[in-house]
């Protein structure tokens, strides 16, 4: 019996379904505007949805859709999920939707005052900004801004922003 659980806990083999492992190699791909033409969109009401919305994004640009928003949209495509993936440099003034230093510092700051402590929101106005600055440039030159943001399936923003009227006119994102 203790041989049999031994066994169960140690066993790594992948689970998974066999049809897929034999493809796993083309499982997940990575798009951007140069490859956007070749992307083999999933014919579900999801792979459409992102289809409307993340297209026209990518030829034309964030900025258009959404004014503060200023990044490089990549699709990830596993199997038949269709996700947005931002990659950001420096957009320091970014929504915090793709922005780690807009989430974590400045949204951050902003929401202080809803501790109606000014003590305290001082004292942790100067500490996010210590963390700001250290995050904007660290000893070894690199930014904490620089990485790809990947964010939940398109559909979920769709339906959540009421259909894909929402993305003609130009909108922000706090």
């Amino acid at each position: 019996m203790k041989n049999a659980v031994m066994e169960k806990k140690t066993d790594s083999r992948d689970l998974t379904d066999p049809a897929k492992n034999e493809r796993r190699d083309s499982r997940v791909r990575f798009y951007d505007l140069n490859s956007l033409q070749d992307m083999d969109w999933p014919n579900t009401e999801d792979g459409r949805d992102a289809r409307a919305y993340l297209e026209p994004m990518m030829l034309q640009g964030t900025r258009d859709f959404i004014i503060n928003v200023n990044t490089t949209l990549l699709i990830a495509r596993i199997d038949d999920l269709v996700l947005p993936l931002t990659v950001n440099d420096a957009e320091y003034e970014n929504s915090y939707v793709c922005s780690p230093y807009t989430h974590y510092v400045r949204y951050a700051k902003q929401e202080l005052t809803m501790l109606r402590k000014p003590l305290l929101e001082k004292g942790l106005f100067a500490l996010l900004s210590v963390v700001g600055n250290a995050a904007i440039t660290n000893k070894q030159g690199c930014t904490y801004q620089q990485l790809a943001v990947i964010n939940k399936p398109v559909s979920s923003h769709v339906r959540r922003a009421g259909g894909l009227s929402a993305c003609s006119s130009k909108g922000t994102l706090s």
